[in-house]
């Protein structure tokens, strides 16, 4: 089924009221959502509906809220080994159709997404996602050395919140630490 969670992080620029209170020219502010399974209605329309009221608040920009420059989705497709604080249940296995219909759903907002590349088709995923002109992001894995190698070979070349939900460094099983840190 497609209900589950995702976390999906809002980012916005803020080029109006934060400009005028600190002089700066760019903020990048993060909202997060979670869990999106609220009323039963499924990820993808869950994400229908926060799209559709970040796109088109009556007055946002003449308030000086910003617009929204794109979304971070973390998960669904992560490894159940290393939920962090995401509940495990909702974890799915990449296949296109269900990638399409978030990215169908985000309206062109989803810019980066949070996998696991160890798990069933991630390394794919990667290149889904690539292809989609969508980032992304290693995270909540049970990735060791090598598989995190293959899924920077492959595309990867961001890490969610490096060290958490992860395997950690150990001098026989070095983890995916030291392959993101070596790579260039």
């Amino acid at each position: 089924d497609e209900s589950g969670t995702v976390l999906a992080h809002m980012v916005f620029w803020h080029l109006d009221r934060y400009n005028r209170v600190t002089g700066a020219r760019i903020a990048v502010v993060s909202h997060v959502w979670a869990p999106v399974e609220a009323r039963g209605t499924g990820v993808a329309a869950c994400l229908q509906r926060s799209v559709h009221h970040l796109l088109y608040r009556e007055g946002a920009r003449e308030m000086g809220l910003g617009v929204a420059a794109g979304l971070h989705l973390e998960g669904p497709f992560l490894d159940p080994g290393h939920p962090g604080a995401l509940p495990r249940r909702h974890f799915r296995t990449y296949s296109p159709g269900l990638l399409e219909d978030y990215l169908r759903a985000g309206r062109g907002l989803v810019r980066t997404m949070t996998l696991a590349p160890e798990r069933p088709g991630g390394i794919e995923l990667v290149r889904h996602l690539r292809r989609r002109r969508v980032v992304p992001a290693f995270g909540h894995s049970g990735a060791g050395y090598e598989e995190a190698r293959r899924s920077i070979q492959a595309g990867i070349r961001y890490v969610t919140h490096l060290f958490n939900a992860m395997n950690g460094i150990h001098h026989r099983r070095p983890g995916p630490v030291p392959a993101f840190l070596e790579d260039e």
